[in-house]
């Protein structure tokens, strides 16, 4: 017989003989309104979970189940039961993760007797890493005031658990657990569009255990074909990589592939790239593979003996990476300035600088019925902040958290608030998230209006929480023309033009993918053709892939859609209604927003793009940039139809 010790469990992990992470346990519990039945505080728990990417990636859904009904049964409930205020519910009797369970950080309240105990464990095992499950009702006193007993000690402890408690984000435990540098398997990448000769390195036997072989149409691991989701190269490679059985990876890509999508991994042992294959317009992806690879090797033949025998050497070697940076805990915002919330359509938008468009921008969104306006000024220095600390409709947030910092969740802090500010105004809100320079608009069908008899209304009917749209840029007929604009002048009166040739396309699943089309492209191809120098100062060496020039600027609060970044969410929109951002990069205040960009280097890969632009409007300033796609931009009409706007339903 065992004793019974009351209390809650605990994990408690030592990395080298310190103790690093302690996180309770917590049954999945909700907490009741007095107005939500059971059903639908179950369904807000799950929400919530999905909502923050690590409780999404590390925790589960709580399901309906037979256990969990027995449970509610015994306190007297039901699924549709409507608990009390504040009545706290517990729908199970164990803390199992993997049955729905909840993980809460305790490190810093573990008494010190606890914490010498568990390293001293560690320490008498000779164990550099080891997780004690230890059970107690408060593990602030020490284990003869509250008493207490050690479950088990487990030698090859699971990390999951202090990544969904938040104590820590995957590149700060992983530094832990890998001491002075992060660990990597061997990687090789064959660049080669040869069809036939990357079938070939695909069924070789390179006799290397776990390996995992990764191309756009294969995938093995260990010589057992894998079945993966993702469609893209690189997702396919990271979904690879997640696999625990995968010690060595070999990629084979294509040129048209690495051009699309980026270098498959963030570093490579050694890319073998086909000299067949080099021309002017590899250029961009020869870069990325010169940037990304321990060793680079242009070779006549991969599949040839030569370089078989190169592969298999490369995936017996472990390169090391460089140490995790120290991340913030937390984005501490904080609001200037708090405008009522009418509960209305919102929109969100991070600025900094935007002077000149921001009145037009707070215009054109009242116009569409937007009630209420969150922004985060991002240290503006000519006046936005102020500008909008005087408006009546405006909720002014802050941080004093750089942009590109980590913070201990594993997001960057500018992914971070693109989910946490928006959360902050509750469930069932339809929020409008985008940059000053982008504007909203609609299929003429709505009217022109967004709220409870516009679009909204037609999304909550059809049941989509949100909604994608095509980053129509519109530009003038030469760049220099935009400085003849006033600064002041409503910038969608002036004369302006777009490309009727859509910048990506629906794979399969519905979700998008990108295609070389639309101004900035041609003018990446009109600095390559003029000013090739110039063009290798920008891409040669560089990671670079073309720039998403789509967003999913309407999404629902609380019905489980996650921003993973600026322009995609978790959820794959309808393809049968497809909204427009009319882009209005190429303003009257271009030359100093380049400037600025170029100084804080905030932008997509250190503000490349801007570094394009301030080549054009050095170099290509009066070259006329209409083509047989330009039409004349006429309103959402004419995006209508040229086909880049439009309901199917």
């Amino acid at each position: 017989m065992q004793q019974l010790v009351p209390g809650d469990d605990h994990r408690l992990l030592v990395l080298h003989g310190q103790l690093v992470a302690a996180t309770r346990r917590n049954p999945p519990t909700i907490v009741g309104d007095g107005r939500a039945s059971v059903a639908q505080l179950v369904a807000r728990l799950n929400a919530n979970r999905l909502a923050d990417p690590m409780t999404a990636r590390y925790l589960q859904q709580v399901k309906r189940e037979l256990l969990i009904d027995r449970y509610l049964a015994a306190q007297g409930l039901d699924w549709n039961a409507i608990p009390t205020v504040d009545r706290r519910v517990a729908l199970r009797g164990n803390a199992n993760v993997s049955t729905g369970g909840g993980a809460t950080d305790v490190l810093q309240q573990v008494h010190p007797h606890i914490r010498r105990m568990a390293e001293a464990i560690a320490a008498n095992l000779g164990m550099a890493s080891i997780g004690i499950d230890y059970l107690c009702s408060d593990i602030s006193l020490s284990p003869e005031v509250a008493g207490g007993a050690i479950i088990e000690v487990n030698t090859t402890p699971g990390l999951d658990l202090h990544l969904a408690d938040h104590g820590y984000s995957e590149e700060a435990l992983g530094a832990l657990v890998l001491g002075d540098g992060l660990g990597a398997i061997a990687t090789v990448v064959v660049v080669d569009d040869d069809a036939s000769s990357l079938r070939a390195l695909a069924t070789a036997d390179f006799q290397v255990p776990g390996l995992g072989i990764v191309g756009n149409e294969w995938a093995t691991l260990d010589g057992l074909q894998l079945t993966l989701a993702e469609s893209g190269l690189h997702d396919r490679t990271a979904r690879m990589l997640a696999q625990r059985s995968c010690n060595a990876l070999l990629v084979l890509a294509t040129v048209e592939s690495i051009a699309r999508e980026g270098f498959p991994v963030p570093a490579s042992t050694l890319t073998l790239w086909c000299s067949e294959n080099q021309g002017q317009g590899t250029l961009p992806a020869w870069g990325a593979a010169r940037r990304c690879s321990m060793e680079l090797q242009e070779v006549a033949a991969p599949s040839a003996d030569a370089g078989l025998q190169s592969i298999a050497r490369a995936l017996t070697v472990a390169p090391m990476l460089p140490r995790a940076p120290s991340l913030r805990r937390d984005a501490q915002l904080r609001t200037l300035r708090r405008h009522r919330d009418t509960g209305g359509p919102a929109v969100f938008a991070i600025m900094r600088n935007e002077s000149c468009l921001l009145p037009h921008f707070l215009d054109h969104y009242r116009a569409l019925g937007v009630e209420d306006f969150h922004i985060l000024d991002d240290n503006s220095s000519d006046g936005t902040r102020e500008f909008l600390l005087e408006q009546p409709d405006c909720t002014v947030w802050a941080t004093p958290a750089g942009f590109s910092e980590m913070l201990a969740n594993g997001e960057k802090l500018l992914h971070h608030v693109r989910n946490a500010i928006p959360a902050t105004l509750g469930t069932d809100r339809w929020v409008v998230g985008v940059d000053a320079d982008e504007f909203l608009l609609l299929p003429s069908r709505f009217d022109g209006l967004l709220g409870a008899h516009g679009l909204l209304a037609h999304l909550d009917r059809q049941g989509w929480p949100c909604m994608l749209a095509e980053m129509v840029e519109l530009y003038p007929r030469r760049l220099c023309d935009a400085f003849h604009v006033p600064l002041d002048a409503p910038p969608l009166q002036a004369p302006l033009w777009f490309d009727q040739d859509p910048t990506f396309e629906r794979r399969d699943d519905g979700r998008p993918k990108k295609r070389a089309a639309g101004i900035r492209w041609r003018l990446q191809q009109m600095l390559l053709e003029r000013h090739p120098t110039r063009h290798r100062a920008i891409y040669e060496g560089q990671n670079y892939a073309l720039p998403a020039l789509w967003k999913t600027p309407l999404a629902k609060t609380g019905n489980g859609v996650v921003y993973l970044n600026a322009h995609s969410c978790n959820r794959t929109p309808p393809s049968s209604m497809q909204l427009a951002l009319a882009h209005l990069k190429y303003g009257p205040d271009l030359r100093p927003r380049v400037r600025d960009s170029l100084a804080t280097k905030s932008h997509f890969m250190g503000s490349i793009e801007y570094r394009l632009l301030d080549a054009a409007l050095e170099l290509l300033a009066d070259e006329d940039l209409l083509c047989e796609k330009s039409r004349v931009y006429e309103g959402g009409a004419s995006l209508e139809r040229a086909g880049m706007m439009f309901v199917k339903n």
